[in-house]
């Protein structure tokens, strides 16, 4: 996630993820977390079948931190 600073990027990163302290350990570093997205279809298709393992979907957020640069209205 990229966005101007105190734009709310940590929170949202916080609410999607669950990882929370990420505020408190802001920094120059970036934030990353992969979060499970659960599929009640593929539940239905893993009962049918009984295959041997389910393997869900992954998305990996990063929360980058703020840049030193600020938008221009002339840019």
């Amino acid at each position: 996630m990229i966005g101007l600073p105190f734009s709310g990027k940590t929170t949202l990163f916080e609410a999607i993820t669950g990882a929370h302290g990420a505020a408190a350990a802001r920094g120059p570093s970036a934030h990353t977390a992969t979060v499970t997205v659960p599929d009640d279809r593929l539940d239905a298709i893993a009962k049918t079948i009984s295959p041997e393992k389910v393997t869900y979907a992954h998305v990996d957020f990063v929360d980058v931190p703020a840049s030193r640069w600020t938008w221009s209205a002339s840019a």
